[in-house]
């Protein structure tokens, strides 16, 4: 039992290291969250929980993911339209990281996600 518990600890730790990820980038949690998952990461909680777990900072796992988001946000964009939330978070992203919407950013981050979840 005890060990399930840690488990669900873990896991929960990404979560709070996504919200505190998105708060530093200005966007709203649950649109960081859903863009995360829309920009292709498998099991985002766990890829942040496993990152956090090894000491990455919120600066260095924010640049790291910003174009991963901002693939979610394009994405979320498309399907559902140009809702405020939407629009606002990739503005601010796109500000923050202005390289971040590239096809090379978006491959590299993947590369700095498996790099930083295997070191």
């Amino acid at each position: 039992m005890r060990e399930w518990i840690d488990k669900v600890k873990w896991l929960w730790s990404g979560r709070t290291f996504g919200n505190a990820i998105a708060d530093s980038m200005t966007i709203p949690r649950r649109v960081f969250h859903r863009s995360m998952e829309m920009g292709g990461l498998p099991d985002p909680e766990v890829v942040l929980a496993e990152i956090h777990r090894r000491g990455v900072s919120v600066v260095e796992a924010r640049r790291v993911i910003a174009p991963i988001v901002a693939a979610g946000l394009l994405k979320l964009l498309a399907q559902f339209g140009a809702e405020d939330d939407f629009i606002l978070a990739h503005s601010k992203l796109t500000h923050q990281f202005p390289q971040s919407t590239t096809r090379a950013a978006y491959t590299d981050a993947f590369r700095n996600v498996d790099a930083l979840v295997k070191a």
